[in-house]
């Protein structure tokens, strides 16, 4: 009998439980995939890319660093199929075992910059002429070329990418 009430007693808390309302929790915090938008024929990868800052002052270079780190370390899985979806480097814990090189190749004005372009150069003159532009911008992507064989070319240099 007591069991009996226990069930019970149970089976009441989880429905009462159930059927309350669900709550939303705010957040301000997007994650977009980087997208395939086409290959040129030099193997140039065109992508959007998002960025995950806040900061007007680096929206556009934290764009370019996650297009880099998605191509380097993901692949390119989203958008048309005409991209290279392998990422460069697919060796687990490749990143984690070249973390100094990785930090200082990621770091502001770091090397990431010689192979990541912003499509429409006027995107970067009005970012940095408009703080309202700037503002308005935040949650866009940016399409952004990425030079695929170049960057797969220096990870071989230095190393990193075994042939």
């Amino acid at each position: 009998m007591r069991k009996k009430l226990l069930y019970a007693g149970l089976a009441v808390v989880l429905s009462y439980a159930s059927c309350s309302t669900p709550k939303k929790v705010a957040n301000n915090y997007y994650t977009h995939k980087t997208e395939c938008v086409s290959v040129e024929l030099d193997g140039t990868q065109v992508v959007n890319a998002w960025s995950n800052t806040a900061e007007t002052v680096t929206v556009i270079e934290q764009a370019k660093k996650n297009a880099i780190n998605d191509i380097l370390f993901g692949g390119i899985v989203e958008g048309k199929a005409s991209c290279d979806v392998k990422p460069i480097l697919a060796e687990a814990n490749i990143k984690a075992n070249n973390e100094a090189y990785f930090n200082k190749f990621f770091a502001d004005g770091g090397e990431y910059r010689n192979y990541a372009f912003i499509k429409d150069d006027m995107v970067e003159v009005n970012f940095s002429k408009d703080p309202e532009y700037a503002k308005r911008m935040i949650n866009s992507g940016f399409i952004i070329k990425i030079k695929k064989p170049d960057l797969k070319q220096k990870m071989i240099a230095d190393g990193i990418l075994k042939q």
